[in-house]
């Protein structure tokens, strides 16, 4: 037997069309709204861990930055830096790399061996951030003679291009645990681009 089946049946109706673009569009909407919140959160508070921000066709990336694209003042990157003790003698001269999970690596310029250590940081403030680093002191046969701390707590200037800040150096006898030398002072640093 055969069935017959009117076209009308088998043909879209507009209300079956919107049926299945309603949803469709709904998501849509919601994802566009939930995104054009996302990005004026981010423009309103470019410095929160939330650091993506959009910027419009022509938009400078920061005002102060005569054309480099650097964004908006951060840490992260390569820096050139410079510690001075209180006294106003150098103490230390470093390539410090400050990572954007959290870490940071620094190699000593002028120690045998090359006088590599390693730390951690977090924001504290608008541009500032604290640093906590550890290091190991080597004797000349290669043995450990000591281990260090190093605080540092540093601000990137508006430019993008240097920060400041202060630091305090604890080296402890690798044997005792006890406290050798304590040196604080401060902190320059100017940053190391492609250009």
């Amino acid at each position: 037997m055969n069935r017959i089946v009117s076209n009308h049946a088998r043909s879209w109706s507009p209300a079956r069309t919107s049926l299945f673009l309603l949803p469709a569009l709904l998501v849509l909407l919601i994802s566009t709204s939930a995104k054009a919140s996302c990005l004026a959160s981010a423009k309103a508070a470019p410095n929160s861990k939330a650091s993506v921000v959009m910027l419009q066709p022509g938009q400078p990336a920061h005002p102060a930055n005569d054309g480099d694209d650097f964004g908006f003042p951060t840490v992260v990157g390569l820096w050139h830096v410079h510690y001075t003790q209180a006294d106003g003698s150098p103490f230390n001269e470093t390539f410090k790399t400050w990572h954007a999970d959290r870490t940071e690596w620094e190699q000593a310029i002028g120690v045998p061996g090359g006088g590599y250590c390693y730390g951690v940081w977090k924001e504290i403030g608008p541009r500032t951030v604290k640093l906590h680093h550890l290091g190991f002191i080597f004797a000349p046969d290669g043995s450990l003679a000591a281990n260090f701390i190093l605080d540092e707590t540093d601000t990137v200037d508006f430019d993008n291009r240097s920060y400041s800040g202060h630091f305090d150096f604890k080296q402890y006898d690798a044997t005792t645990g006890a406290l050798m030398v304590e040196i604080k002072g401060t902190v320059s640093a100017t940053r190391i681009t492609v250009d």
